[in-house]
């Protein structure tokens, strides 16, 4: 009980400022102690700090609660924390790829991957990882003590063909060489237009069969051609003369081409192609003879056909050209495409079983010769 009551002396006491110890306290007899009634005392006391009462406030526990999460669910740049360690940063880019894509990349993963469930170690206790894991890289990983061994076989498909057969500019490419950029335009010519030009240069234009050599090995190729330009033309091998005397219909055409694209054209092939059998190889207009980085306006007439093109692998691919990117481009009748820019040193291009199309060289070379 001793105990207790000192204890609550020592707790009475943080209700109220002590009293200073240099205030004069009442002399006090042993006597006059012994003379008090048990609880006097305190009766006392209370009487003096009767304007005073002790209130005990129970302290307040810090409440912790774990924060609501942050969603990120647009595109942009986040960063998430700053620390000693530095910035944390996240970029999120929805539908990098698009759903149809996405879909067929999926199936082609599921399907040749060597997914593996793989054996972890946790507080010296293995188990299986609740998920099936692949690695491919010409080092091993280690995570979790599990070592995943060095996997440089990675698995690679030709990548489907990008398909342009909307009105617009194009970049479909960037190397050290620059940009490849097409232009296209549908409807360059209307229906009604078309079929009369086509008409008059199926009659009139002097059409030829030549002979390529390809190997040291010479044959007939499988188109007619025409060349109108005050400079020879030589490619494969193949020189086409000086052909100054255009058509006029030609010239015509040459100036709506010059008017729409702002540039100046001096020469110009032309190849038609007769019937299914007719076709041009893979090719590029990268002859010295027409500078660096020609510009090419193909104008087509007839059938509508399909225009593919392929870039020029890495030295690393040895001339491999099973993995990479291609184009495709549905040329209808009285179609205009310009090919620019760094087109003809990084892609190549074919053309399969069409009836007539006209190709116009531009390089800056020709141009020139042709002003001075």
């Amino acid at each position: 009980m001793e105990d207790k009551r000192q204890r609550a002396r020592v707790q009475g006491a943080w209700a109220g400022p002590a009293k200073s110890q240099a205030t004069a306290q009442p002399a006090t007899t042993v006597k006059s102690h012994l003379q008090q009634r048990p609880g006097q005392t305190w009766k006392n006391k209370d009487q003096h700090l009767s304007d005073r009462q002790f209130v005990f406030k129970e302290p307040q526990q810090v409440t912790r609660r774990a924060p609501e999460p942050r969603v990120i669910d647009r595109e942009g740049v986040y960063e998430i924390s700053l620390s000693p360690t530095g910035v944390s940063r996240l970029r999120l880019y929805p539908g990098f790829l698009d759903l149809k894509e996405a879909d067929g990349i999926l199936e082609q993963l599921l399907q040749d991957v060597p997914w593996k469930q793989r054996t972890g170690i946790r507080e010296d206790i293995t188990y299986q990882q609740p998920r099936l894991t692949a690695w491919y890289g010409e080092l091993p990983y280690t995570y979790s003590r599990i070592t995943m061994e060095p996997n440089p076989h990675v698995t690679r498909r030709a990548p489907e063909p990008r398909v342009i057969d909307r009105e617009g500019v194009y970049e479909i490419s960037l190397s050290p060489t620059g940009v490849s950029r097409l232009r296209l335009y549908p409807g360059f010519l209307d229906l009604k237009e078309a079929d009369g030009i086509l008409e008059q240069l199926l009659q009139d234009v002097p059409w030829k069969q030549r002979t390529g050599i390809r190997e040291d090995i010479t044959y007939q190729q499988p188109r007619l051609t025409a060349w109108y330009g005050e400079l020879p033309y030589t490619y494969s091998r193949i020189t086409m003369e000086p052909n100054p005397h255009w058509h006029p219909v030609l010239s015509i055409l040459k100036r709506r081409i010059e008017e729409n694209t702002g540039r100046t054209f001096n020469s110009l092939l032309c190849n038609l192609y007769r019937n299914e059998k007719d076709s041009v190889d893979w090719h590029s207009d990268d002859e010295p003879s027409l500078g660096k980085c020609p510009i090419i306006a193909s104008l087509s007439f007839g059938a509508t056909r399909v225009f593919e093109m392929r870039k020029k692998p890495p030295p690393e691919e040895n001339g491999d050209y099973t993995y990479v990117e291609r184009v495709k481009i549905p040329l209808d009748h009285g179609t205009l495409l310009i090919m620019e820019g760094a087109t003809q040193a990084d892609w190549q291009r074919v053309i399969y079983m069409f009836p007539f199309s006209i190709e116009c060289p531009k390089s800056t070379t020709l141009e020139n010769q042709e002003l001075t």
